[in-house]
């Protein structure tokens, strides 16, 4: 099943050194609240469109889907047990590349994102009636009934995701949207890491969070205060056979994975899932 070696997805995230915030609230108030750090996508959405980038992959100098997902994607898709066409939904879906690249292989894919930016994004590069889009949380999918696709894809934004109750929200949510018998294709960033060249090139991990200095971090979940100044976690890594254990512990079930362990030259793993939902 495993094919350790090969990589599905090359870009970090965030720069863990510093996070800037255009939308930023200016109240005086400074406890510590339960708003999600990632909902500051938003602002980073806002400068991808004002620089013209059209995706998350073009901002990191990359093309739009890479090579190694665009390849698991075909392979997961060849799969026997795996439904060819039919109704698809891309969690996280950023400028939809990928929602596009289902939709041309027949597929009536949904994108999902919490910036209403990217989404506005996404829609302005869609020229097709086969993508539909929502802005909506994925740990809260309210719009979507039960049961519903065929196909989920975790549009590599679940490692973004970090507080351990949403992501189990997160995995919740996945299973009710999918029809039994459906696939759940999963890339991550994952554990383990290099630390030490991990710190020196993307800069602060604690406990499997990647954390990023930001003014008035306070007020998102998760911060803490390091040096007397604040960080916000923008990304959670956990451990590549944790993540397979969590999909299982909620009735979806891996029947492929690919593994790319870290290596001085990227401190990270990454592994690519694809999953039935029982």
């Amino acid at each position: 099943m495993g094919n350790p070696g090969q990589k599905q997805c090359s870009h970090a995230g965030t720069s863990a050194k510093d996070y800037r915030m255009d939308n930023q609230r200016t109240s005086g108030s400074q406890d510590v609240t339960d708003e999600r750090a990632y909902v500051l996508s938003e602002g980073e959405y806002q400068r991808m469109r004002k620089d013209e980038i059209r995706s998350w992959n073009e901002r990191n100098g990359t093309s739009p889907i890479e090579a190694d997902v665009e390849r698991f994607l075909t392979d997961v898709l060849s799969l026997e047990w795996v439904p060819k066409t039919g109704k698809a939904i891309e969690l996280g879906c950023g400028t939809a590349p990928i929602a596009r690249w289902l939709a041309g292989r027949g597929w009536s894919v949904t994108g999902v994102d919490v910036s209403p930016t990217a989404i506005e994004m996404a829609r302005a590069q869609t020229d097709t009636d086969d993508v539909e889009f929502i802005v909506s949380d994925v740990t809260n999918m309210a719009e979507v009934k039960d049961g519903t696709f065929d196909l989920a894809v975790d549009g590599l934004c679940s490692h973004y995701i970090t507080e351990v109750d949403d992501r189990t929200t997160f995995l919740r949510e996945t299973y009710r949207i999918l029809k039994p018998g459906g696939c759940f294709v999963l890339m991550s960033m994952a554990l383990p890491i290099l630390p030490d060249d991990f710190r020196r090139m993307h800069g602060v991990i604690e406990e499997g969070k990647i954390l990023a200095k930001c003014k008035e971090g306070q007020r998102y979940k998760g911060a803490v205060l390091l040096e007397d100044e604040w960080y916000i976690p923008v990304s959670r890594l956990e451990h590549w056979q944790d993540l397979l254990q969590a999909l299982q512990h909620h009735d979806i079930e891996p029947r492929l994975f690919r593994v790319a362990l870290c290596h001085p030259e990227d401190p990270l793993s990454y592994i690519a899932i694809a999953a039935l939902r029982r």
